[in-house]
């Protein structure tokens, strides 16, 4: 009774979840802007949901930023989560394992889940939207949209009137530059770059430290003369095969991902990032167990860079968990080859083409903490800006009064005082996974609502939980203040999956050992949200943790055995101090929001963010 209870109890806005299969769902009309990956799954999830529902793409092709078209993504371009995690719950990849996609099978993939789904007849390509606005209908009295587009095939502005709009243009959709003020050679952004054509002989400063900026950094350096790589502060890299690069000084990523092999479950970070027993622990043993192991490849001549070069020791308490991580070893490989060097220095001046970093704290692979440096980097030909993107300004949206902050949104998505007829998807980035993903939930969710089948909290508490959890995510990611998207995986997931109520059950370990296995040691893939619950596809369920994935050939248990082992003892070692923890908080009245006392040791991490249970 009590575990039936935690289920149709929501704690989070003081409201019950309605379980009411005969109720009376509304047909709502949706307009979707935007043909990229969460557009794709809004589109999918409305029809499935009953609504009428058409999308609205301004170019040629789906896909957005993977498109043939899009400007986002360049050549050796590969995803820096597996197939099987990016993939939509109830469309699995051809592949049967693991491989990270390039850009190319991504656009496929997503090619074949419209037409599979038959989603075709409702997506206008060449359809760039001109204006929305915000109305009251004549005839219910309810909110509503009136949306105009510029056809592309005909040259006309035609309008669509609609109940509800999603946005799902994303983040990544203008360029941003930081400020260069006095040089004089060329600049560039990522956005721009497609390879390292160009580039021979140059002297080249890349600005920036994630997975762009480690890609292109990489490529650069093949060719050109020489290539420094600046951040602002100290980072942290974790590679995209954490066994391999750590365990074998000759390993190679790049390689290891045009040859288009296909690995085992073991080989990939999100076994260590994503698993349910990972995500048991509390934040403190999480960060914790994942330290050594990346101190232990100090041996490797990779690993070794790999740990000079990442900011571990500096986050004691959270490791990896307070900012964005590269996911990558390709910059930490192109270091070790000295093709180039790493520069950490708060400020860099610009004169003509001369570059000085004054108080540098990393040069290569020597720390200089203690006592900084300046380091010089004369003649530079180019600047490449892999500095990330900023929100245009959407000017046809009408959503002038909407603070653009996606933590002042309920679940990063719905805008309050919309009552769930606005929906901005893409602007909720994981900290592990992707974002199709959590898109895919959210439209679940949103699909649900306009057809009444869920209730948002009042106006009320809706504004209060928003600020409680906007309060939480910002002192949990406090190394990234500007970063408002970023979610985590775990928790995100598995708090609209209550909402929704596709919460998998808990397989038998009597009946179906191996599946109990996978479902505590495996990455939590999306395609768990199909096992149980409304719309549950168990086809798609088994095909992903059935056929592809035997235990016998999937995994590696030399490789990934210790870290299980590690984890379960922790786990188990844990469990007592979670249940007192759990029968004191009972009785606590901590309600100021944020962060509750002792939470980095007495509450799993899953449950730390997103008023996950």
């Amino acid at each position: 009774v009590f575990q039936l209870a935690k289920l149709l109890y929501n704690k989070s806005c003081n409201k019950v979840v309605k379980v009411n299969k005969h109720i009376q769902k509304v047909k709502r009309k949706v307009v979707i802007v935007g043909g990229g990956p969460s557009g794709l799954t809004a589109l999918k999830e409305m029809l499935e949901a009953g609504h009428d529902a058409v999308l609205l793409e301004k170019g040629s092709g789906i896909g957005g930023v993977f498109s043939e078209e899009g400007d986002a993504s360049y050549n050796n371009f590969f995803l820096t989560t597996s197939n099987f995690l990016i993939a939509f719950s109830d469309f699995p990849p051809k592949h049967d394992q693991m491989k990270y996609l390039s850009k190319e099978e991504y656009l496929e993939y997503l090619e074949n889940y419209v037409q599979h789904f038959e989603l075709w007849p409702h997506i206008r390509l060449n359809s760039e939207v001109k204006e929305s606005k915000e109305m009251t209908s004549e005839l219910t009295g309810e909110q509503c949209w009136k949306i105009s587009y510029l056809n592309g095939a005909n040259g006309n502005v035609e309008l669509e009137y609609a109940d509800a709009l999603v946005v799902a243009t994303g983040i990544n959709q203008v360029p941003k530059f930081p400020k260069l003020e006095g040089f004089k050679g060329n600049i560039m952004h990522s956005a721009d770059y497609k390879s390292n054509e160009g580039f021979e002989g140059k002297r080249v400063l890349v600005i920036g430290i994630g997975e762009s900026a480690g890609d292109i950094a990489a490529d650069v350096s093949d060719v050109a003369a020489e290539t420094v790589v600046w951040s602002r502060r100290p980072f942290m890299l974790a590679p995209r095969f954490p066994f391999k690069s750590l365990m074998t000084p000759s390993f190679d990523e790049r390689e290891e991902l045009n040859k288009n092999s296909l690995d085992q479950v073991s080989d990939y970070l999100e076994i260590m990032s994503t698993s349910r027993i990972s995500s048991f622990l509390p934040t403190y043993l999480y960060a914790m167990i994942r330290r050594p192991l990346i101190a232990f490849s100090n041996s490797g001549i990779i690993g070794g860079h790999m740990f000079e070069l990442s900011n571990w020791l500096d986050s004691t308490w959270m490791a990896d968990q307070s900012q964005v991580i590269s996911k990558t070893s390709r910059l930490a490989t192109a270091s070790a080859k000295g093709n180039l060097k790493v520069v950490v220095s708060e400020k860099a001046n610009f004169r003509g083409r001369n570059v000085e970093f004054p108080k540098t704290i990393i040069y290569g692979v020597e720390s200089h903490r203690e006592n900084p440096i300046s380091v010089q980097f004369s003649d530079v030909d180019v600047i490449i800006c892999c500095t990330g993107f900023k929100m245009s300004e959407q000017p046809w949206s009408g959503l002038e009064h909407i603070n653009m902050n996606s933590r002042t949104w309920y679940k990063h998505c719905f805008p309050p005082r919309h009552n769930g007829r606005l929906m901005f998807l893409g602007w909720s980035r994981p900290h592990q996974g992707g974002i199709p993903p959590c898109s895919e939930l959210l439209s679940r969710y949103g699909g649900m609502l306009l057809s009444g089948e869920r209730t948002l909290p009042d106006e009320i508490d809706l504004e209060n939980f928003i600020k409680d959890e906007a309060k939480t995510e910002r002192q949990y990611y406090f190394q990234t203040p500007n970063q408002t998207n970023l979610v985590d995986y775990s928790a995100f997931t598995e708090s609209l999956a209550e909402k929704i109520g596709c919460q998998p059950s808990i397989p038998s370990p009597l009946t179906n050992p191996s599946l109990f296995f996978k479902y505590w040691f495996y990455p939590f893939w999306p395609t768990w949200y199909r096992k149980d619950g409304p719309n549950a596809n168990p086809d798609a369920f088994n095909e992903v943790m059935i056929r592809k994935t035997p235990v016998s050939s999937s995994i590696n248990f030399l490789d990934a055995g210790g870290f299980f082992f590690v984890e379960i003892s922790l786990a188990l070692a844990i469990l007592p101090i979670y249940r007192v923890s759990s029968l004191m908080s009972s009785f606590s009245k901590y309600d100021s929001g944020g962060l509750s006392p002792g939470w980095m040791v007495l509450k799993p991490k899953r449950t730390v963010l997103h008023n996950a249970k």
